[in-house]
């Protein structure tokens, strides 16, 4: 076996533009090939490419935020800088002749927000053919909003021992959680209609919020503790959640970057004339009028928009259904683009903005029992535990879909159940998982929620330990091969259907020491 340097493949200058101008290429005089040599693979890659004269502006480095090129239609940066101070308090006492311990704390927390975009900036929207519209971009241009916000966050926790096997909790607490990223981009974009708007299109747009607050809630929460034997508990808890500054979805009609609309139909308009023309066509068979369809107004604006091309105006047009028609229009839509025209009104953008709109309630109710038997049946126990949950915010089908609906996610009663056994060398458990039917979204397209049908789950694990560091394991996951049912407003409207299969695994784990 030999070793073959490949410097051979490493093509001169020389060679480049030999075999370049060999292929009938032409080159203008002085210009020639950059060659990359084999020492390329062995440098530095940022410092190779920067050697390049245009590589980057300056020879300077790759990528500089403050000098940040567009990729595509926009360059998106959000920074958060965050102050917290917190301060807490431990004290144990008694109340009642019952000991008694309160945990105090109190956070405060300030947060500037920075939200910029370079964006490219749509200077206009051409009628390329029927219901397509093609967006013209002009240079970018810098967008930033700056939002400051802050918050004074107690939390009080009290414990009491009303035995020594009995005790108490109460806990009252505010928290937040900050918007999604996703939602503070402050760069808008201007979207197409699905047909000209004079026949039903509605421009729209979307656009990001740097001014969204953090979701805010005031939280309690009470349990009672009931230890009963060793290893072995009742607890019952309630909770209530307000919460407030949930993210919704504003929709204001507005116009977007100057923008025009050059399929209004408008009176005083190419497409308005186009509009009036149609109506008053003399068709092959000598009938008056020609259907306003998308199709048809295109064409016909397109004549009347390129008098040099068509001398005679909106006569030169025919109708699809009589001779020739079809092929005019195919041939119109294929070379022409209509850009806006004189005297074209604003487009009305249906512009789509998160905004800090709802306020809900959450409450409910968590038992659990922890059960350790004795005697005969030492090793055996049993872990239950169920939630009920209420929410003052619920999807209402019967609603109109053109409607936007607020109403809360993942919210459905659930039930578990454990069985276990427990020894020295073996451990085996049985779960039953139960959930509830739940809203899972309330906008999967079209405002169409989502709905989880109600699920039941069974499991088991088993583990013999052969040895003090080696154990073996074999679980089994949904052996009731439950599946997974999505629903929309209807019983009927299956979303999707996941098919449950029944997993086993077969494990062995050892512990090196």
């Amino acid at each position: 076996c030999q070793f073959n340097d490949n410097d051979s493949l490493i093509l001169s200058e020389q060679q480049l533009v030999s075999d370049y101008t060999a292929a009938g290429g032409t080159l203008a005089p002085g210009a020639s090939f950059r060659v990359i040599g084999e020492n390329a693979f062995f440098v530095d890659p940022i410092a190779f490419a920067q050697a390049f004269d245009g590589f980057t502006s300056g020879g300077g480095v790759m990528y500089d935020m403050n000098n940040r090129k567009v990729n595509g239609t926009n360059d998106r940066t959000i920074r958060e800088t965050a102050l917290s101070l917190y301060g807490e308090i431990v004290l144990d006492t008694e109340v009642g002749g019952m000991p008694m311990q309160v945990v105090a704390g109190l956070r405060y927390e300030e947060t500037d927000v920075e939200s910029s975009s370079v964006q490219s900036i749509p200077i206009a929207k051409d009628w390329a053919s029927d219901n397509d519209f093609n967006t013209i971009f002009g240079p970018t241009s810098a967008v930033m909003q700056t939002h400051t916000y802050d918050y004074v966050l107690p939390n009080l926790d009290l414990s009491v021992d009303v035995t020594d096997n009995m005790k108490v909790r109460a806990s009252m607490s505010k928290s937040l959680a900050r918007p999604e990223l996703g939602n503070m981009f402050v760069d808008t974009s201007a979207g197409n209609p699905g047909t000209a708007t004079f026949l039903g299109g509605q421009w729209t747009g979307s656009s990001g919020n740097a001014m969204l607050n953090p979701l805010e809630s005031n939280n309690l929460d009470l349990s009672f503790e009931y230890y009963y034997g060793e290893g072995s508990a009742f607890t019952v808890a309630f909770f209530d959640k307000s919460i407030s500054n949930f993210i919704g979805i504003e929709q204001v009609t507005r116009p977007l970057f100057g923008l025009t609309d050059v399929a209004s139909g408008q009176s005083g308009t190419v497409s308005g004339d186009a509009v009036a023309a149609l109506a008053a066509h003399t068709r092959a068979n000598g009938s008056t009028g020609s259907l306003v369809t998308e199709t048809n107004m295109f064409t016909m604006t397109a004549i009347l928009a390129n008098p040099a091309d068509f001398p005679g105006g909106a006569a030169e047009f025919i109708d699809p259904l009589d001779p020739g028609g079809a092929a005019q229009s195919s041939n119109i839509a294929t070379a022409y683009d209509i850009p806006p025209q004189p005297g074209d009104p604003l487009a009305q953008y249906l512009v789509q903005q998160p905004t800090n709109a709802e306020n809900a309630n959450v409450n409910g109710w968590e038992v659990a029992l922890v059960h350790l038997f004795t005697g005969r049946l030492e090793g055996f126990g049993i872990n239950a535990n169920a939630t009920f949950v209420n929410g003052d915010v619920s999807y209402d089908i019967s609603r109109p879909e053109a409607e936007d609906q607020f109403a809360l996610t993942g919210l459905s009663d659930s039930f578990n159940l454990i069985a276990f056994y427990e020894n020295e060398t073996w451990s085996a458990r049985i779960l039953f998982n139960h959930r509830d039917r739940f809203l899972a979204n309330t906008n999967v397209g079209g405002r169409i929620p989502r709905f989880v049908d109600e699920y039941e789950q069974v499991d088991f694990n088993v583990g013999y330990r052969v040895m003090d560091n080696l154990t073996i394991t074999l679980e089994g996951i949904n052996m009731l091969e439950e599946p997974i049912i999505f629903r929309g407003r209807s019983e009927r409207q299956v979303q999707a259907y996941i098919e449950g299969d029944r997993r086993l695994m077969l494990g062995m784990r050892y512990i090196f020491e």
